[in-house]
């Protein structure tokens, strides 16, 4: 009876040599094809703290890592340039600013505060506009871009309501080259805010303050932002109905604005919402849409 687990024991060993022996070699493609799908992927920017992401508005998937480094290959020397700038305005906080400064200073500044993000996609006709290369007419005068769309995520801090999703930045450039003035799309609308919290939601006050004058801005805290919106904005408030055709599709929405001076600076606030039947799908049956934006110039 002794002997048995010895003679149980080779017998499994024997087992095992020869399932070891008569096994598959391994496939290097598969095991290949298992890293990528095991690896981590590259994160958007969100969650992230201030600074320049560049390509990383969206997450980049494992897969697309080696297109990923291309991408930076090919635009090195305008992200070397952002992050000189942002590192100089770090020790030296005054030579930021966006309205009336150049693009690089003006995206360097917000990166001061925001985690700024630009696109790694690109599809269709549209344009990576930050890193456009410059073109000249049949005359020899540049082309540039008038508008410069960048999206920025407001870096988590503790004891404050989140504001997750993207901030989407439309950067409108002068003939001299210049930001004269700025759109942004909030995550949220002002428009049904009321609480301190309800208004961190929306953004409003780390997207806008960065536009405001220098001066100014260093005494503007959250809540005077918010009171400005509440009290000056809101109450100042014109209403709007619009319908409209194209072709077969049919648009109906109500909207208000208003505006006022903040910091030496002209603020246009926009709430729009209604549905439009171009929008009407399986998992937006009405067609709805809607949200609230600042102008700043």
């Amino acid at each position: 009876m002794g002997s048995t687990p010895r003679c149980l024991l080779a017998a499994a060993c024997l087992l095992a040599s020869l399932l070891a022996a008569c096994s598959p070699p391994v496939d290097p493609e598969y095991e290949a094809l298992m890293r990528d799908l095991t690896a981590p992927d590259i994160p958007s920017a969100a969650g992230s703290p201030a600074g320049f992401y560049p390509g990383r508005q969206g997450k980049v998937w494992h897969m697309e890592e080696a297109d990923y480094q291309q991408y930076l290959q090919q635009r090195k020397v305008q992200i070397d340039r952002i992050a000189a700038r942002a590192e100089m305005i770090r020790t030296m906080p005054g030579s930021g600013g966006c309205i009336g400064r150049d693009v690089v200073t003006c995206v360097a500044t917000l990166a001061q505060t925001l985690a700024v993000a630009t696109p790694f996609r690109i599809f269709g006709s549209s344009e990576d506009t930050l890193f456009a290369a410059e073109k000249t007419d049949v005359n020899g005068n540049p082309i540039f871009p008038r508008n410069v769309f960048i999206a920025a995520y407001v870096p988590p801090q503790p004891n404050r309501a989140s504001a997750e999703a993207v901030v989407w930045i439309d950067l409108g450039i002068g003939d001299d080259r210049l930001v004269r003035g700025v759109d942004l799309q909030l995550p949220a609308d002002p428009l049904r805010a009321k609480t301190i919290d309800d208004y961190d939601r929306t953004a409003a006050y780390d997207a806008a303050l960065p536009y405001l004058d220098g001066n100014c801005r260093e005494k503007m805290d959250r809540q005077a932002f918010y009171r400005f919106i509440e009290n000056e904005l809101k109450n100042g408030m014109k209403g709007n109905h619009d319908t409209s055709w194209s072709g077969t599709d049919v648009t109906v929405s109500d909207g208000v604005s208003s505006s006022a001076g903040l910091c030496g600076r002209k603020i246009y606030f926009f709430s729009s919402h209604g549905n439009a039947t171009q929008l009407i799908s399986r998992d937006n049956q009405s067609g709805s849409f809607g949200g609230g934006s600042l102008r700043i110039e």
